[in-house]
């Protein structure tokens, strides 16, 4: 496993890990890190224990910089109830993803259909 990597000018980064062996923490040669947090997953759909990120902070000198965590919506929430951008921002953004351009009206539906359209119409 990956422990330090060491580039030619000095630089060096470090990877520590858990007991699963999942990525927990990388620092960089300035001293800052990105620390990742874990947890066990349950599901009803899939056998057995599934685990998954939770949380990702990126510190500089003990500091919490900003952190990312996942965020769950109902079943009916929509791309505006995740997303404060412009709606022409986000028709841009799904045009430049999925290679459609979406209606207002489209992206008014639940999250879920939405997502499942446009990754359809992708495949084929």
């Amino acid at each position: 496993m990956l422990t330090s990597l060491i580039y030619a000018n000095g630089d060096r980064y470090d990877f520590q890990y858990n007991n699963y062996e999942e990525l927990t923490k990388v620092i960089y040669p300035t001293g800052g890190y990105t620390r990742y947090d874990y947890s066990d997953f349950y599901s009803i759909d899939t056998p057995g224990e599934i685990r998954e990120a939770v949380g990702k902070h990126v510190c500089r000198d003990e500091k919490i910089l900003y952190d990312e965590r996942p965020v769950f919506v109902s079943d009916e929430a929509t791309i505006f109830d995740v997303s404060t951008s412009p709606i022409e921002e986000l028709s841009e953004r799904c045009a430049k993803h999925y290679g459609r351009v979406l209606s207002p009206e489209s992206l008014k539906q639940p999250l879920w259909k939405l997502l499942r359209q446009l990754n359809q119409d992708r495949t084929g």
